[in-house]
């Protein structure tokens, strides 16, 4: 599971969380050009399959279901989504203006 989002702990995981959760807050309360970083819509996308695949491995982990078969194919599509069109890499580098 650490696997899946290695790079997020490589980089600085909880300048992400931070940054995931500018995101709902400026989402719930329409709070546009804040000076916090916060996702734009690429972004958006790519961590809300992440965090699906998440949340499914939460479930299956609930339920008492042997998740292995079903981790390994996430460490593999998160792996893939990782280097979709170099978003995450272009996040990091914005969010290292804000440490």
């Amino acid at each position: 599971m650490e696997n899946s989002f290695r790079n997020e702990i490589e980089f600085d995981l909880e300048k992400i969380l931070s940054c995931l959760v500018n995101t709902r807050v400026n989402i719930m309360h329409i709070k546009i050009n804040q000076r916090k970083p916060a996702l734009d819509g690429r972004e958006s996308v790519l961590y809300a399959v992440k965090m699906s695949y998440l949340y499914r491995l939460v479930i299956l982990e609930k339920l008492e279901i042997n998740a292995i078969l079903y981790e390994d194919n996430l460490i593999k599509r998160v792996g893939y989504i990782d280097g979709w069109n170099g978003i995450q890499e272009q996040l990091f580098n914005r969010l290292k203006q804000f440490l």
